[in-house]
C-alpha cells in the first residue's frame, strides 16, 4: 500500500489493506437505511434521515482514528435524550447498529495497541521521495555491520551487513534525497506536476544523449520560477542540486546512485522485480543482496527509453536489448516476455569504475603483486606484445587499461574497442596521446588495423578479440610494419 504525497509512505504489511476493507464494510452498514428503524413511514423517515446524517457525519473522525471509538460513544449517549415513544425503536435498531460498528472496529487488524501516532510502527512504514521507484527495505533479520564507506561527491553512504543465519551479506544504500526537508521536496513535487501548455523554445535540443542535461536545465528553471512565487528561501545553488537529483532519477532511476560505487562490478535485477530484490557483486564481499524491490513497469520504461537512444525497439517482437549507458559506465542486457516465462523484465548489468584502473590499484586490492607489475611494465616498455587472457569478469579489460600509464604519454596509443570501456577521456586530460577506434565485428577489426597501420608507429590496445582470424591478422600486420602491438 502506498500513500502518495511529497514523501510517499509505503506500508510493508497487509494490515492497512485489511483495515481499509473493514472500514469499507462498516461504512456500508452506516449507509444501510433498513438498519435504522423498522419502517420509514410518517415521522420515522425524518428520524432515519437525521440519524443517518449524524452517523455518517462522524465517519471522517473514525477514519482518522479508527482505534478510538469515542465518536460512537458520544453519538450513543445522545440518543437517550429522545422521547419515550422512540426509545424501544432506538434500542432495537440504532443502538444495535452503533454497537455492531463498534464491535467491527474492535476486530479491525492491528487495532490493539494503536494510538494516533504509532500507525507507522504497527504497519511497518517505509518513507521515500515521490520520484524514487520501488520499495526500499532495511535488513529483515538481525545483522552486524562489517563495512561502510561514503560514495564520491557526497552521493550517499554504503553499509554492508552480515546477516545472522544467512550467508549473503546485505548491501544498504543511504541517499541524501531520502532526508530532504519537506519544503524542498514539496517544491520538487510542484515542479514535477506543473502544467506546461507549450513546449519550451529549446526543446529541440533534447536529443537522446542530452536528456539528462535538458531535464536538469528544465527543472532548474521551474524551481526558480516556483521559488519566486513562494516565500521559501532556498539558494540558487541548492535549486541546481535539486534539479540535478530530479533529472538523474527520472532518467536513470536507481542505476544513477549505484554507478557511484566503484566497488560494484555487476548488478542483477531478477524477474519479477516486485518479488526478488536487486543484488550486486561487490569486489570485497562478492554477492550481496539489497532491500530494493523495483517494478516491472519501471523496468519496461527504462528499457524503452534506452532502446530509443540507439534507434532500436524493446517489445514483444524484439524482447531483448543489449545497450550501453556510457555516462554511467554500465552495459545492460535486458530480457522480457516472451523471451522468458515471467511476464516481466530481468536485467544484467556490467559496471566499470568511474575512474581509470592503474597498477597501484590492482596491487592495493591484492589482485597483482609488485613483482608481476614490474615484470609486465618492463615487458611492455620494450615493445613486446602481450595477451591478457581470463574468464568472464576476471578484469581483463581493467588490466589492459592499467598498461596505458606504463606506456606513458610520450607514445601514440591506438585503442580498438567494440564497446567503450576504457577511460580514454580521463587519460587524454593528463596528456596521453590516444586514438579511440570503433570495432563492429572481427572482420571490421581487420579493416581498421590495415587502415591505421598506414598511420605510423604506435602501441595498440585491443580490448576484445572474438575470432582466431582476427588474432592472426593483427599479429601478422604488426610484425610486417614493425609496430608495437600490446
Amino acid at each position: 500500500m502506498v500513500l502518495k504525497r511529497g514523501y510517499q509512505r509505503v506500508y510493508d504489511s497487509s494490515g492497512p489493506s485489511n483495515l481499509a476493507r473493514t472500514l469499507a464494510a462498516l461504512k456500508q452498514l452506516a449507509y444501510d437505511r433498513t438498519l435504522y428503524a423498522s419502517s420509514e413511514e410518517g415521522r420515522c423517515k425524518e428520524c432515519v434521515d437525521r440519524r443517518l446524517k449524524e452517523l455518517t457525519g462522524i465517519w471522517p473522525r473514525l477514519l482518522e482514528n479508527p482505534h478510538d471509538p469515542a465518536p460512537l460513544d458520544e453519538l450513543k449517549k445522545n440518543q437517550w435524550k429522545l422521547k419515550r415513544k422512540c426509545e424501544d425503536c432506538t434500542v432495537k435498531h440504532f443502538i444495535k447498529l452503533i454497537k455492531d460498528i463498534k464491535a467491527g472496529l474492535a476486530r479491525a487488524p492491528l487495532r490493539k495497541g494503536s494510538t494516533a501516532t504509532n500507525y507507522d510502527d504497527l504497519f511497518i512504514s517505509r518513507s521515500k521521495p515521490f520520484f524514487v521507484e520501488g520499495v526500499w527495505h532495511p535488513p529483515n533479520r538481525p545483522t552486524r555491520i562489517i563495512d561502510n564507506y561514503a560514495l564520491p561527491e557526497g552521493r550517499g553512504q554504503v553499509c554492508i551487513y552480515e546477516q545472522i543465519n544467512r550467508p549473503v551479506p546485505f548491501y544498504e544504500l543511504d541517499l541524501p534525497e531520502f532526508n530532504l526537508p519537506a519544503e524542498q521536496l514539496e517544491l520538487l513535487e510542484e515542479a514535477f506536476k506543473l502544467e506546461v501548455k507549450e513546449a519550451p523554445g529549446h526543446a529541440r535540443f533534447a536529443y537522446p544523449k542530452r536528456i539528462v542535461g535538458f531535464a536538469q536545465d528544465w527543472y532548474n528553471s521551474l524551481l526558480h520560477i516556483l521559488r519566486e512565487r513562494s516565500t521559501l528561501r532556498i539558494s540558487s545553488t541548492r535549486l541546481q542540486e535539486l534539479a540535478k537529483k530530479m533529472a538523474s532519477w527520472l532518467t536513470y532511476r536507481v542505476l544513477e546512485p549505484l554507478s557511484y560505487d566503484d566497488h560494484i562490478t555487476d548488478i542483477y535485477i531478477p524477474a519479477p522485480p516486485e518479488l526478488q530484490p536487486i543484488y550486486v557483486v561487490h569486489d570485497r564481499w562478492e554477492t550481496c543482496e539489497t532491500g530494493i524491490y523495483w517494478t516491472t513497469p519501471a523496468l519496461l520504461g527504462i528499457g524503452e527509453t534506452l532502446a530509443s537512444r540507439i534507434g532500436a525497439a524493446f517489445d514483444e517482437v524484439r524482447p531483448q536489448l543489449d545497450v550501453e549507458i556510457p555516462e554511467l559506465g554500465m552495459r545492460l542486457f535486458l530480457s522480457r516476455y516472451p523471451a522468458m516465462w515471467p511476464q516481466s523484465v530481468s536485467v544484467s548489468i556490467r559496471k566499470r569504475r568511474r575512474h581509470a584502473w592503474t597498477q597501484p590499484l590492482f596491487i592495493d586490492r591484492g589482485t597483482l603483486t609488485p613483482l608481476a607489475s614490474s615484470l609486465v611494465s618492463n615487458i611492455i616498455r620494450t615493445g613486446a606484445s602481450a595477451f591478457v587472457i581470463g574468464e568472464k569478469g576476471s578484469a581483463k579489460t581493467s588490466q589492459i587499461e592499467t598498461l596505458i600509464p606504463e606506456i606513458g604519454p610520450n607514445h601514440r596509443i591506438i585503442c580498438y574497442q567494440d564497446t567503450e570501456e576504457l577511460h580514454l577521456e580521463e587519460f587524454s586530460k593528463h596528456g596521453y596521446k590516444l586514438e579511440n577506434v570503433r570495432i563492429a565485428n572481427p572482420e571490421h577489426l581487420q579493416k581498421q588495423i590495415d587502415a591505421f597501420l598506414r598511420g605510423g608507429e604506435a602501441y595498440w590496445l585491443i580490448t576484445e578479440i572474438r575470432a582466431i582470424e582476427a588474432v592472426k591478422a593483427t599479429l601478422g600486420a604488426a610484425a610486417r610494419q614493425v609496430a608495437n602491438p600490446s
